[in-house]
């Protein structure tokens, strides 16, 4: 049986959650403390995985939703 993980025991997972964001392009969980891949597009932040997303997004934002 599979049971969704209790995130409530552990310390540090509410700040880990709040840092979290989903790369638009490839749908990966990115640390907005981590990243070294931001774009600025329309008064919003968008973290990314990788120069290769960070360049399709800034390519073409409107097919992203921005």
């Amino acid at each position: 049986e599979i049971r969704p993980r209790d995130w409530s025991s552990d310390v540090c997972s509410s700040d880990l959650r709040l840092s979290m964001f989903k790369d638009p392009i490839c749908n990966m969980m990115v640390d907005e403390r981590k990243t070294k891949f931001v774009s600025h597009l329309n008064n919003q932040t968008v973290y990314l995985c990788s120069s290769n997303c960070k360049d399709k997004l800034e390519q073409t934002p409107e097919k992203y939703g921005y």
